[in-house]
Formats: structure tokens, sequence, C-alpha cells
């Protein structure tokens, strides 16, 4: 079966949103989740879950409010494992 078009990018980690969906102050640290075999995809409402090896799924919002809103989801996935 196909991936839907646009979704699915091997070099970026699989099954995945696309990278220009990912807000730009999330975007290196979506680099750095990828490379790491983790996926992100988009809620039904509109977040961003994050996804590791280890299964726990983190939940962020997919626009960022402020830089306080931008360091707590960094603090929030290096809590989940993610290196930063």
């Amino acid at each position: 079966m196909s991936e839907p078009p646009g979704r699915y990018h091997p070099t970026l980690g699989g099954l995945t949103v696309a990278p220009k969906r990912i807000p730009e102050p999330y975007r290196e640290l979506a680099r750095r989740a990828l490379d790491a075999g983790w996926r992100i995809t988009h809620t039904g409402s509109g977040h961003l879950a994050w996804r590791p090896p280890s299964g726990r799924v983190v939940f962020t919002p997919s626009t960022p409010s402020s830089p306080r809103g931008i360091a707590e989801v960094k603090a929030k996935l290096r809590r989940a494992g993610l290196v930063a």
C-alpha cells in the first residue's frame, strides 16, 4: 500500500509530516528527532505528536506562541529522551 503524497520521506525517518509543515522554530528539533529514529505526525486537533523509538508519545502545540513556549517544548522533548 502506498503512502499519501508528501507524507513519506525515507531520508527523514519514514512516515512523518512534510518538513514545511513543521513550524520554523521546531525544524532543528525535528531534524534531530528524525535522525534519532523518532516519528512526527499531526494529530486531528492540530498538535504535533513526537514518537520516540521507546514508544512514549509527546504532544506539543503546532504553533509556538512565544520564546518561552519553544523552551518548554525543548524541555519536554529532552525529558522524553531527545538529545539536544
